[in-house]
């Protein structure tokens, strides 16, 4: 008798064990306290874009960020970067939002290059939260302006700075022309101004970038002391490389025409 008795014991024990075993994945941690991982899915992340990843800041409600530096070549290869670094830990029942963010710097400073932004409610099934992930210059900027904080998606901004002109400078210039990466130089428009703070304010209005893609690129200005554009009244001239999204500033030098050291004005 005791042989049958203990292989029913044994089969009772079987399917106890085998229920046990099902359905969702129990919350980590003690008192009802769960770990949460991410997984991350592109909303309109080309890889080029990924590409230019430097680092990534990750935050939860409730906890410090964390700012870490990542590169990938893909979504997927983010994932698995990401996946053991990135966990929100002893998080309690209840509301969760997460927001995360890669930079092209290794800082994690604004504006992002592409961001993400979820909420849920404690315990998240599995232990994961899905993540969808918007790019600056994707086609989907309403979506990236939500999570980015409102930045604009594809659109920059640059400071003109002082790099030797001064107000006695500033007002020879009254025509500039600029060139934006590979594209042809823009047209001919004329300027005027009293000082250089004057003129930089005007230069700036027309140099908010807008409908560009993630990556490096180059931008040229000349000025010009006649009304034309023409190369030999070239007066003053500005080169900076950005690797945007990231702003930046030109520096606008001034000079005698010729004006040594500038790019051929076009």
């Amino acid at each position: 008798m005791r042989a049958p008795l203990l292989l029913v014991l044994l089969i009772l024990l079987v399917l106890l064990l085998s229920a046990g075993c099902g359905g969702d994945p129990a919350p980590a941690g003690d008192g009802g306290h769960q770990t949460v991982k991410l997984k991350l899915a592109s909303g309109d992340c080309t890889d080029a874009t990924l590409q230019l990843l430097a680092s990534v800041r990750a935050a939860a409600q409730g906890q410090p960020s964390q700012c870490l530096q990542v590169q990938a070549q893909s979504i997927a290869s983010l994932q698995q970067a990401l996946s053991s670094r990135i966990r929100f830990e002893g998080l309690a029942a209840g509301p969760l939002s997460v927001e995360v963010a890669g930079h092209a710097n290794g800082t994690c400073k604004s504006p992002p290059l592409f961001c993400a932004r979820a909420s849920s409610s404690l315990p998240v099934v599995g232990n994961e939260l899905d993540l969808l992930l918007y790019c600056w210059g994707g086609g989907h900027a309403s979506d990236y302006a939500a999570c980015s904080g409102g930045a604009a998606s594809g659109t920059t901004e640059l400071d003109v700075s002082d790099g030797g002109c001064a107000d006695d400078g500033a007002r020879r210039v009254r025509s500039v022309r600029v060139k934006l990466g590979s594209q042809a130089a823009g047209g001919c428009t004329a300027v005027s101004a009293q000082d250089f703070s004057t003129l930089a304010s005007s230069l700036q209005s027309r140099l908010q970038l807008s409908g560009l893609q993630p990556g490096p690129m180059q931008v040229l200005l000349w000025g010009f002391d006649d009304g034309a554009c023409r190369a030999d009244k070239l007066v003053a001239c500005g080169q900076v490389d950005l690797l945007l999204p990231e702003a930046g500033a030109l520096p606008l030098r001034c000079g005698a025409s010729p004006l040594a050291g500038c790019a051929s004005a076009p």
